[in-house]
C-alpha cells in the first residue's frame, strides 16, 4: 500500500464505519478523522499500534490486548 494519508469524515465515519474498521484492519497506517474539515481523530488497528511501539509508551491495559 501506498504512503497516501487516509482521511474520512466524521460524517463518513457514521455511515461507513464497517467499512472503515475493515480497511483499519487491514491497511498498515492509521486512518484520520476529520470533524468541521479538521482531523481530530486518529484510528488504527491494535496490530499497527503494537508495530509502532506506541505500547512503550502507554502500557495496553490486559483486557483491551485481546
Amino acid at each position: 500500500m501506498n504512503n497516501e494519508k487516509i482521511v474520512v469524515t466524521l460524517e463518513d465515519m457514521e455511515i461507513r464505519s464497517e467499512e472503515i474498521f475493515e480497511l483499519c484492519e487491514t491497511i498498515n497506517q492509521p486512518i484520520f478523522i476529520q470533524r468541521n474539515e479538521k482531523n481530530n481523530l486518529v484510528l488504527m488497528s491494535l496490530k499497527y499500534y503494537k508495530e509502532q511501539h506506541f505500547d512503550d509508551i502507554w502500557s495496553i491495559p490486559a483486557e483491551i490486548d485481546r
